[in-house]
């Protein structure tokens, strides 16, 4: 009964779609001249449009054999095989539109940077506090390229003087639009996330990144971050500023990255 009322549903909605009485439509006989398929003359309306639809989107043999089979098969396969090339010709319109909309752009000159970060490290971070000694915490970090090239993740683990481990993941990309790095970073000490952008200057050489606040009600210190290769690229450092109201910078901490 269900699935009796389903199907008499979906009629309802493709005879509205497609203006085709489908209760009242019957497959014409199949003669030895139409056994290649039909002709778009010899459909009824509806049909005919999606012959024409699909046209437009596929390869003639492709159509052919759809519409042959939608116009040979009772009314159970004819319904579902009508909404089939609906959801194929709806397929390729929607990514149709979705790449006009956002069309697709290839990497650019921060994603050659970016791709010299990648590798096994070892690294070393030091903190500063405003009073105190600083404090040490080392660890490792894996740094490879994902989605094509256009992204660098960089996995680090972190050995807390008490014995414990913990672990935080960023995210670093460049838009060759805006000549602007963007880095996400998220962690396992906290739920927050952070993300950091520059200012569309670049030189080539030296990332400089800005904090952007998530909570713009709330924006906390203002901060920026550095990093930069040395030793022909067998050095990774990472400098973090924070700024106060006078414009004047103090380092917080230090990662200093060395090479596996």
């Amino acid at each position: 009964m269900i699935a009796h009322k389903r199907e008499h549903r979906t009629i309802e909605i493709l005879e509205k779609r497609l203006r085709l009485p489908l209760r009242r439509y019957r497959p014409p006989v199949r003669t030895a001249s139409s056994a290649a398929g039909p002709s778009a003359s010899s459909l009824p309306s509806g049909i005919e449009a999606l012959w024409t639809s699909c046209r437009n989107q596929r390869p003639a043999n492709v159509c052919q054999g759809a519409v042959s089979r939608v116009s040979s098969r009772p009314m159970r396969a004819l319904t579902n095989s009508i909404t089939a090339i609906l959801l194929m010709a709806t397929a390729a319109f929607a990514q149709q539109t979705h790449v006009q909309y956002e069309p697709p752009n290839g990497p650019g000159a921060g994603q050659t940077l970016l791709a010299q970060f990648a590798g096994d490290w070892d690294f070393v971070q030091t903190f500063f506090p405003a009073k105190g000694k600083p404090l040490v915490t080392k660890g490792t970090c894996k740094q490879y390229m994902i989605q094509d090239g256009k992204f660098l993740q960089s996995d680090f683990t972190f050995f807390n003087a008490d014995g414990t481990k913990s672990t935080g993941t960023g995210i670093s990309g460049f838009d060759s639009k805006t000549n602007k790095f963007t880095t996400v970073w998220f962690d396992s000490r906290r739920t927050a996330m952070s993300i950091r952008q520059s200012d569309g200057t670049f030189d080539g050489k030296d990332i400089v990144l800005w904090a952007t606040p998530l909570d713009t009600e709330h924006a906390g210190r203002k901060s920026v971050a550095r990093a930069h290769l040395e030793d022909d690229g067998r050095v990774l450092i990472h400098r973090h500023f924070l700024i106060d109201d006078q414009g004047k910078e103090r380092m917080i901490f230090e990662l200093r990255m060395t090479r596996k």
